[in-house]
C-alpha cells in the first residue's frame, strides 16, 4: 500500500494526509508518543517499555490508563471513518507499533541521502547538497524528552558533517559560488569552531570578495574573544594578513556575510537570514485570495510599475486586519521587497511622538541621544534607510495605527516624502487621510451559502468555516465535519458574519460545546446586545461584540474577574504581576499562584488571552479589542482601584530593581519588557485628582533613571520627568519626596544628550533643594555633576569649584565611594590643564580608595583616566597597560560603557604605534557599544577616533569632511575639544590642509559639516572598508 501519512519532525512537528495537516493532539504526551513509534516505524513497542518511557511517576494502573487513552485518541485522529483497524495503528494487550506501509517520515529522507552521499552515489557536491537540504531543523522542537535530546543531537551533529562535507566538495568541484552559501550555514551552525569560519574567509577569498572576508573574519575574532576568550590561530591571522594585502576591486560593494553567531535552531537572528521580518504565525492561513493579490498588485506591480507607496488595511477590530498584513508580507518576501520588511507594532502606543523611536527600535537601530540637541528617532530612520545599498524597495507594516492616526500620519507623511523606496503597509480601523493613499477595507471571511444539500469537502474549504475547524482541532483534535454538525457549523459561521476573531472565539468551546449548543448560548447574547443603544456599540462589529460577551459569560464568576482585571495592563503581563494586580483578596480571587496559573489557562484555551515565552518567564497579553472589551466590564470604580494596585505594584516592582553590577543587565531586560505598563503607571501619576500620584510618579521616574540613561531612553526620560515635575509645579516646596532626586535624574539625563544649558538648569534647582532640606549627600552628588557639565564645556575654573565643593561633602559623609569619584573628576580637569603630575597624584588616590573597597567598577575607571594620562605625554607601551587592565575589569563587571570608553583608548594607542588592523577592530567594538548606549559625546569621541585612523591610513578627503562633521558638533553640544588637546588638532588639521590643498580640504570640510554623525560614520567606513581596515 501507498504510504498514507508523512510525518515530519525535523525544525517542527507536523503529521499530513494529503493536504490535511495534523498539528494538534489530545496532550503533548500524546503527539510525544506518536513522535516516538513513528521515529521507530518499523520496531514493536512493549506497553511497559512505553509506561515508563512516558509516565515514570505515576502508578502502574494509571499509567496503563493513560496509554490506552492515549492510544485511543491517535485511533481517532490517524483511523477516521474508512480505515479498518490495524490501517495504522497496530495495538494488543502486550505491544504497541505503526504499520511501517502506511507512514514515511524526513528522518529516513534525510538520513537516505546521508548514506547515499557518504556510499558515493552521484556526484559529491550534489548528494552532500541534497542531504543537507533535507535538514529542516531541529528535532520536535519543544520537546524535552531524554531520548528526544539524545536524537537531537545526533541528527544535528550528523548535519554540521554534512554542512562542511558540501562546503568541500562544492569548493573542489569548481563551484565556489554556490559553496559560498552553504559555508554560511555551517559558521551559523557552527560558531564556535574557526575551522567552519576560516572555510568561509577562503571561499570569499576565492571568489573575489576579500572586503568581505575581512568582515567576517572581524565577526569571528571578537566572538572567539567574547565567548571563549580565545585569539585566532596563527593560521587564521595569516589568512587575515592575505585578505589585507589584496587591493580592493574597483566595483559596488557586496553584502557581507551574516556574522557568526550562536546556533539557533528554531529561527537564526534577522540580520543573517533573507527573509521578512515580520512575526512568524503559528496557525494557517485561510481565504483572503483575492485580497492578498489586491495588496501584493498595488505594493509589488507585476509589471515592474512604480508601488502604491502608502496602502492603508482598513476594518474593525477582530477582522483579521494584522494577520493578513503579516501574511501578504510573508508571500511577497525580499524578493518583492530585497530592502528589507520590518513590523512595527503599535497597539500600546498612546503618543504619535514616539511613533519614529517605535520605527526605530524596530529597525533594530540604537538609540541615540535625541533631545533639543540630539538627533531625532525619525532622522535616524530616514538615514539608515536612504543608507541601505541600491536603492531596494522597502517595506515597513505600522500595525494599530488608530489610536495615533491623527499625530501619526504627518510622521508617515514626513519618513515616505524623506524616503524614495519606502512603502508602508498601515492596519488601522480609519484610513489617515494622506495623498496618494490607497484605502483597501477588509472584508469578513467568505461565509457558506444556506443551501443544505452542499457536499462536506466544499462546505469544509470554505475560508470561514476551515478556520472554525482548525480552531476546533486545536482544542478537540478529532473534531471533523460530518453530516451531523454541518449545517450548525454553516448556521456558525454566517451568524458569526466571517469576523474572523469571533469565529476563533466561538471555536475555542469545541472542547464541552457542540455546535448546535454554541448556536443556542451565542443567540441569547445576540438578543441582549441588540436591545443595547447602538452608540454604546460605535467602531465595533455586532457579531464579533457578542461573541466577547458570549464567551466572557461562560465563564466562572472569578474568571470574569480575573479577565476584566486583567485589562490593566499594558503591553502583556507575568504570573507574578498578574498575582500582585489582579489576584489575591483585593483582584477577586484567592486563588494561590499554582490555581491562578490554571485560570489564566483557561483564559488562553477559551482564546481570550494569549501567551509567549519571554527571557525569563512565560508572557500573557491580549488582543486590544479583546482588551477594550475586557476594561468596558468595569465600573469606574472598580477601574480606579486596579489602575491603583497596578500602579503600586509596578512602582514596587521597580523600586526594588538591583540596578549595579552584573545584576543590571537582567533587570535592564525586564524593564523593556514592562516599559508599556511603567509608561501606564506614569500616566496614571499624572491623573489629576490622585492626591499623592504625582510624588509617587516622580518616585518611579527616579527608579528608571539608570535605565533610561543606559538603554538610551534619553529623550523619553526627559519628557517624563518635564511632565511631571510641571505637575509638581515650580512652587512645590523643597521637602515634596522625590523632588530632589528627580531633579538630579533629570539633570544627569540632560548632561549625557550633551544639553548642558538644560542639565545646569535643572542641577542648580536640585542644589536649592538639597540646601533647603539639609540633603547633604543630594547637595554634593548636584555640585559633582555640574562639575562633570562645566568640564566638558572647558569652564574648568568653575568644574574645579564644583568637584572641590563635592570633595567637601564626601569626606564630611565620610562617604569614600564618593571621594574616590570626586578625585577622579579632579584628576581629569587637572590633565586637560596640562597639570600632569597633580593628575598622577589625584588617580592614584582614587585608585588606593577604590582597591581598598574592593569596587572593580571604580578601579576600572581610574585605570582608563591613567592610561588617558600617560597617552597624552606620549608613552603609549604603558597607556597599552592600564587599558588593558581596565578593559578586563569592564569585561568582568559588565560595565558597557566602561568597555567602549576603554576600547576606545586602545584604538588611539594603536593608532600611534602603528598597528592600523588593531586600531580598526578596537574602535569598532567601541562604535557599536556608543550605539547601544546612545550617549552622544561618547559617539562625538568614537567618531574622531576613526577619523584618526582614517587619517592614519591614508583616506584624508573623508578625514576632512569628519573634521567638519565634529566641528559641527561640537558646536551644537556646546562641547569644545580640551585645551590640552587643541594643539595636536591643529597639526592634524594643519597635515590635512596641505595634503590635500586648501581649496580640496576647505571643501570637503564644509562637506562634512552638513553631515550628521551617523551619516559621517557610514563615510568612515566605506573608506577603511577600500583600504582594507
Amino acid at each position: 500500500m501507498d504510504a498514507l501519512y508523512r510525518v515530519e519532525m525535523l525544525g517542527r512537528f507536523v503529521v499530513r494526509h494529503g493536504s490535511r495537516e495534523i498539528v494538534r493532539f489530545r496532550t503533548q504526551k500524546t503527539g510525544a508518543l506518536l513522535a516516538c513509534l513513528a521515529r521507530h516505524r518499523g520496531r514493536s513497542h512493549a506497553r511497559d517499555a512505553l509506561i515508563e518511557r512516558f509516565w515514570p511517576d505515576s502508578d502502574l494502573k494509571a499509567a496503563r490508563s493513560n496509554l490506552s487513552v492515549a492510544l485511543n485518541a491517535l485511533r481517532r485522529q490517524l483511523e477516521p471513518p474508512g480505515f479498518a483497524a490495524g490501517d495504522v495503528l497496530v495495538a494488543d494487550h502486550a505491544r504497541v507499533s505503526l504499520n511501517p506501509a502506511a507512514f514515511t517520515t524526513d528522518i529516513e529522507e534525510f538520513e537516505g541521502a546521508l548514506h547515499a552521499a557518504e556510499a558515493g552515489v552521484g556526484a559529491p557536491a550534489a548528494a552532500w547538497a541534497v542531504a543537507v537540504d533535507l535538514y529542516g531543523g531541529d528535532l520536535l522542537p519543544g520537546l524535552y524528552d531524554d531520548w528526544v535530546l539524545a536524537e537531537r543531537d545526533r541528527l544535528r551533529d550528523a548535519w554540521v558533517a554534512a554542512l562542511r562535507q558540501a562546503v568541500r566538495a562544492l569548493s573542489e568541484g569548481g563551484e565556489p559560488e554556490r559553496a559560498l552559501g552553504y559555508a554560511h550555514r555551517l559558521a551559523q551552525a557552527d560558531p564556535f569552531e574557526e575551522a567552519s569560519h576560516l572555510a568561509l574567509v577562503r571561499l570569499y577569498l576565492e571568489v573575489g570578495r576579500p572586503q568581505d572576508g575581512l568582515r567576517h573574519y572581524r565577526e569571528m575574532e571578537r566572538l572567539l574573544r567574547e565567548e571563549l576568550r580565545v585569539e585566532p590561530s596563527e593560521t587564521a591571522r595569516a589568512l587575515a594578513a592575505r585578505l589585507r594585502a589584496v587591493r580592493p576591486a574597483s566595483r559596488p560593494p557586496v553584502p557581507a556575510a551574516p556574522p557568526p553567531s550562536a546556533p539557533a535552531p528554531e529561527g537564526r537572528d534577522r540580520k543573517t537570514r533573507p527573509r521578512p521580518d515580520v512575526p512568524q504565525p503559528f496557525n494557517r492561513f485561510f481565504g483572503r485570495a483575492e485580497e492578498i493579490a489586491h495588496l501584493t498588485g498595488l505594493l509589488a506591480p507585476p509589471d515592474a510599475g512604480p508601488p502604491a507607496r502608502l496602502v492603508t488595511l482598513t476594518g474593525p477590530g477582530g477582522a483579521g486586519k494584522t494577520r493578513l498584513a503579516v501574511e501578504v508580507a510573508t508571500r511577497a518576501g525580499v524578493e518583492a521587497f530585497p530592502g528589507g520588511l520590518w513590523f512595527v507594532p503599535l497597539s500600546a502606543l498612546d503618543d504619535p511622538l514616539r511613533l519614529g523611536e517605535a520605527i526605530r527600535d524596530a529597525l533594530d537601530l540604537p538609540r541615540s541621544a535625541g533631545g533639543s540637541n540630539g538627533r531625532p528617532a525619525l532622522d535616524e530612520v530616514a538615514a539608515f534607510l536612504n543608507a541601505l545599498p541600491g536603492g531596494a524597495a522597502l517595506l515597513l507594516i505600522l500595525d494599530n495605527f488608530e489610536q495615533i492616526a491623527a499625530g501619526g500620519a504627518p510622521v508617515v507623511w514626513t519618513l515616505l516624502s524623506r524616503v524614495p523606496a519606502l512603502c508602508c503597509l498601515v492596519t488601522s480601523r480609519r484610513p489617515l487621510s494622506l495623498p496618494g493613499e490607497h484605502d483597501v477595507p477588509m472584508p469578513p471571511l467568505p461565509t457558506p451559502d444556506e443551501r443544505p444539500d452542499t457536499p462536506l469537502d466544499v462546505l469544509a474549504a470554505v475560508p470561514s468555516v476551515a478556520l472554525f475547524v482548525a480552531r476546533a482541532q486545536a482544542v478537540r483534535p478529532e473534531f471533523q465535519i460530518t453530516p451531523r454538525n454541518a449545517a450548525e457549523v454553516a448556521a456558525l459561521c454566517r451568524e458569526l458574519e466571517g469576523i474572523p476573531l469571533a469565529i476563533e472565539l466561538v471555536a475555542a468551546r469545541a472542547r464541552m460545546l457542540t455546535p448546535a449548543q454554541m448556536r443556542a448560548r451565542l443567540a441569547e447574547r445576540f438578543d441582549l446586545l441588540s436591545s443595547r443603544r447602538a452608540a454604546d456599540r460605535a467602531d465595533r462589529h455586532g457579531s464579533l461584540w457578542a461573541a466577547l460577551d458570549w464567551s466572557y459569560h461562560l465563564l466562572s464568576p472569578g474568571l470574569r474577574r480575573l479577565f476584566a482585571h486583567l485589562s490593566v495592563f499594558r503591553g502583556g503581563w507575568t504570573l507574578e504581576a498578574a498575582a500582585g494586580v489582579a489576584g489575591g483578596e483585593d483582584g477577586g480571587t484567592s486563588d494561590p499562584a499554582d490555581a491562578l496559573a490554571d485560570s489564566l489557562a483557561l483564559l488562553r484555551a477559551h482564546s481570550l488571552i494569549h501567551a509567549a515565552e519571554s527571557s525569563e518567564a512565560i508572557r500573557f497579553g491580549m488582543l486590544e479589542t479583546v482588551r477594550a472589551f475586557a476594561a468596558e466590564q468595569l465600573t469606574s470604580e472598580e477601574g480606579a482601584e486596579v489602575a491603583r494596585r497596578h500602579a503600586v505594584y509596578f512602582r514596587e516592582w521597580a523600586a526594588s530593581a538591583d540596578l549595579t553590577g552584573p545584576a543590571r543587565n537582567p533587570w535592564f531586560q525586564r524593564f523593556e519588557e514592562e516599559f508599556d505598563n511603567l509608561r501606564a503607571v506614569l500616566t496614571w501619576s499624572l491623573r489629576p485628582g490622585e492626591g499623592d500620584a504625582v510624588v509617587d510618579g516622580l518616585r518611579t521616574a527616579v527608579a528608571l533613571g539608570s535605565f533610561w540613561w543606559l538603554r538610551g531612553h534619553h529623550s523619553e526620560g526627559r519628557r517624563w520627568f518635564a511632565r511631571l515635575l510641571e505637575a509638581a509645579g515650580d512652587a512645590a516646596p523643597p521637602e515634596t519626596p522625590g523632588l530632589g532626586r528627580s531633579l538630579r535624574v533629570a539633570g544627569t539625563l540632560a548632561y549625557f544628550q550633551g544639553d548642558y544649558d538644560a542639565a545646569r538648569s535643572l542641577l542648580e534647582r536640585c542644589l536649592a533643594v538639597a540646601e533647603a532640606v539639609g540633603d547633604e549627600p543630594l547637595r554634593g552628588a548636584a555640585h559633582e555633576t555640574l562639575g562633570s557639565a562645566a568640564y566638558r564645556q572647558g569652564d574648568y575654573a568653575r568644574a574645579r569649584a564644583h568637584y572641590d565643593l563635592a570633595l567637601a561633602c564626601a569626606r564630611a559623609q565620610g562617604n569614600a565611594a564618593n571621594t574616590a569619584s570626586v578625585l577622579g573628576n579632579l584628576a581629569n580637569v587637572a590633565q586637560s590643564t596640562g597639570d600632569f603630575d597633580t593628575s598622577r597624584a589625584l588617580n592614584e588616590e582614587s585608585l588606593a580608595i577604590w582597591r581598598a573597597r574592593g569596587e572593580r567598577n571604580g578601579e576600572a575607571r581610574t585605570l582608563h583616566n591613567l592610561a588617558h594620562l600617560v597617552q597624552s605625554q606620549g608613552r603609549f607601551a604603558e597607556a597599552r597597560a592600564f587599558y588593558e587592565q581596565g578593559l578586563a575589569i569592564h569585561r568582568e563587571v559588565s560595565d558597557r560603557f566602561g568597555m567602549g570608553n576603554t576600547l576606545r583608548g586602545i584604538a588611539e594607542v594603536a593608532i600611534a604605534q602603528g598597528d592600523l588592523a588593531a586600531a580598526g577592530a578596537h574602535v569598532r567594538e567601541s562604535l557599536a557599544l556608543a550605539r547601544e548606549l546612545a550617549a552622544r559625546p561618547s559617539l562625538v569621541e568614537v567618531v574622531r577616533t576613526l577619523a584618526d585612523l582614517a587619517r592614519a591610513a591614508g583616506a584624508l578627503e573623508a578625514a576632512a569632511q569628519a573634521a567638519g562633521a565634529l566641528e559641527r558638533a561640537r558646536e551644537e553640544m556646546h562641547y569644545p575639544l580640551p585645551p590640552v588637546d587643541r594643539e595636536t588638532y591643529a597639526r592634524e588639521q594643519a597635515f590635512l590642509r596641505d595634503s590635500l590643498g586648501e581649496a580640496a580640504f576647505a571643501a570637503s570640510k564644509a562637506e562634512g559639516g552638513g553631515l550628521s554623525l551617523e551619516q559621517i560614520v557610514v563615510l568612515l567606513e566605506r573608506a577603511l572598508e577600500e583600504r582594507s581596515l
